[in-house]
């Protein structure tokens, strides 16, 4: 997601989390 973007590294950027799936 957006966040994860943002705190993890670009290989787990935007995958669906089940913390926030976007």
């Amino acid at each position: 997601s957006y966040i994860q973007k943002g705190l993890a590294p670009p290989l787990m950027g935007c995958q669906p989390l089940p913390r926030e799936p976007f």
